[in-house]
């Protein structure tokens, strides 16, 4: 009977043992199980971050591009005024080149006739 008493014992001690290793080991995975939802909340939050961030480079380059066609649109326009003047000094010029003919015509001619 005391055999049987101290294999009992034996074995009480031995479950003890196991279930203390086993609520240590539920303990450890319990902790590994955090950091792994921690690690997935910050890996969800950095891809949130990067899509943000992505979508708000495809916004900011669209719109780098609505303005840079609305530059070239009035650069032409500039341009096009540009050569209007041009032009029209050119005509002026050559209407100042007629007028100062013309009078150095008139100029011969008064001379000549006095």
């Amino acid at each position: 009977l005391d055999e049987k008493l101290r294999k009992a014992d034996k074995g009480q001690e031995a479950a003890e043992e196991a279930q203390s290793a086993a609520e240590r080991r539920s303990a450890a995975l319990s902790e590994e199980l955090d950091a792994a939802r921690e690690s997935l909340a910050a890996a969800w939050s950095d891809e949130s971050e990067a899509r943000r961030l992505a979508e708000a480079a495809a916004e900011a380059r669209a719109t780098a591009e609505r303005e840079a066609a609305a530059l070239r649109v009035a650069c032409e326009v500039l341009r096009n005024s540009l050569d209007e003047e041009a032009a029209a000094v050119k005509r002026a010029g050559q209407q100042v080149a007629a007028c100062s003919t013309r009078m150095q015509t008139l100029r011969d001619a008064s001379s000549a006739t006095f």
